[in-house]
């Protein structure tokens, strides 16, 4: 059986600035486009925004990339449940 985490220990654990694996769905609603899953390692949180429940990741090249929180399936290995 796969490991599991709440959702609430994840934003928990992101917050500490070590680096983490995640994954999670891609979409956008405004160009009707998603559901390519993305896997990124060794990524670090930068901010979370609680009003929009986005997380900016700041990648191992410096770069930065946005997701959802709702839809983070998996960090470090462990699926993510509600």
């Amino acid at each position: 059986m796969a490991k599991v985490i709440t959702l609430k220990s994840f934003t928990d654990e992101i917050a500490n600035g070590n680096p983490f694996d995640i994954t999670f769905v891609k979409a956008d609603k405004d160009r009707n486009l998603g559901g390519q899953i993305v896997n990124l390692k060794e990524v670090k949180l930068s901010t979370k925004s609680s009003k929009m429940a986005l997380l900016n990741l700041i990648l191992k090249n410096g770069s930065m990339r946005r997701c959802h929180i709702r839809l983070v399936i998996e960090y470090n290995g462990q699926k993510i449940v509600y």
